[in-house]
């Protein structure tokens, strides 16, 4: 009777393990693997456009990264720096690079700041110059890029070409939209010097867009980001609290809805660290015209609604964590405004010449 009973109990308790064995191999069957984690794929890192005036301004200007990324965070630190190169003829004549830009490449190769990478800025004003662009054949803008990379592919110091060609749209986007694809192929070729021992993957390629498109992100290649500014949101200089919604609607209509459609789309913010044209400005007379002065009265508040608080804000809510996320882009390092003959500063021009701002940046950007 009692071997009857340790038969019986031996035989429950085989009956309740493979039952718990059952449901555990059963839920380890069934229960999904989780998502892999997107990984950032930066190739830049947060950046900022530097325009030196004159051969003065660089070493203040270089002082300037020097001085922020050394007080920065190793998230919030600036990896690229956008230097003015000069622009882009499209009239037939020579591209001549701007009277400053090797100066100012030699000058952040002295001043070795850890991990900072050098892209030479390109713009164009087409609203001025763009009757050329329009007449210009698909043969004659490869060669004028063709020309341009190979130049900038010379100098090992370069580790990539950023392109403001503005405004990007009707009638000038299906030629843009060429020179994005032609400088991309050309920046990560052997033929003109750009793929080459010292950067084996070829130069990085960034241009500045606020109509993001499919086609652009296309014409960008694995090598391209797409710089959508967030700042000239409105028409004319408005309010912290309306500005912000305009940032937030554009980026999600401009850019973010697109990027839907483009897994492997990379992008960065420009954020207004310094005077626009829209925000934080004022009209005031001067004689019988009127010219645009800025005031650092909301561009910066450690307290309060500020437009580069803002902005960066809504970058970390709405961006930050987006697979294709590479950084900000601080406009901008330059020298004060001047106007008239007295030169009367119509700061903020620089990216740190409100007091608090660069330190919030350092923790923030």
């Amino acid at each position: 009777m009692v071997m009857k009973s340790h038969l019986i109990l031996l035989l429950l308790v085989g009956c309740m393990l493979s039952l718990v064995l059952d449901g555990a191999i059963a839920e380890k069957v069934l229960k999904p693997k989780p998502k892999p984690k997107h990984k950032l794929t930066t190739i830049m890192g947060n950046a900022a456009w530097m325009y030196p005036n004159s051969q003065e301004d660089i070493p203040i200007l270089v002082k300037q990264v020097q001085k922020f990324n050394a007080g920065a965070g190793a998230e919030h630190k600036l990896k690229t720096i956008f230097v003015y190169g000069g622009a882009l003829p499209f009239d037939g004549k020579k591209f001549v690079p701007d009277a400053l830009l090797h100066a100012s490449i030699q000058a952040f190769q002295k001043a070795k700041i850890p991990g900072l990478t050098i892209h030479v800025n390109l713009d164009a004003n087409l609203n001025q110059d763009g009757s050329p662009i329009l007449k210009m054949s698909n043969r004659k803008l490869d060669a004028l890029v063709n020309k341009v990379a190979a130049y900038i592919c010379k100098d090992p110091l370069i580790a990539g070409i950023h392109l403001d060609l503005e405004p990007f749209g009707e009638p000038f986007t299906k030629q843009l939209t060429h020179i994005f694809a032609t400088m991309s192929s050309n920046l990560r070729n052997k033929h003109t010097g750009c793929r080459n021992r010292v950067h084996p993957k070829g130069r990085v390629m960034s241009v500045y867009v606020e109509n993001a498109s499919v086609a652009v992100f296309k014409a960008l290649g694995p090598n391209g980001v797409l710089v959508w500014p967030g700042y000239d949101c409105t028409v004319k200089p408005t309010s912290v609290e309306a500005y912000s919604r305009a940032f937030r609607k554009n980026m999600m209509r401009k850019l973010l809805n697109v990027l839907k459609h483009v897994p492997n789309g990379r992008f960065m913010v420009a954020v207004p660290a310094a005077a626009t044209q829209t925000e934080f400005a004022y009209t005031v007379v001067q004689g019988h015209s009127k010219s645009f002065r800025s005031s650092g009265k909301h561009q910066f508040a450690k307290k309060g609604a500020s437009y580069i608080t803002s902005a960066v804000q809504n970058v970390h809510k709405l961006a930050r964590n987006h697979p294709g996320y590479n950084g900000m882009v601080l406009w901008k390092l330059a020298a004060y405004y001047t106007i008239g003959a007295n030169d009367e500063r119509l700061g903020p021009g620089g990216a740190f010449d409100v007091a608090g701002e660069e330190a919030w940046l350092q923790e923030n950007l």
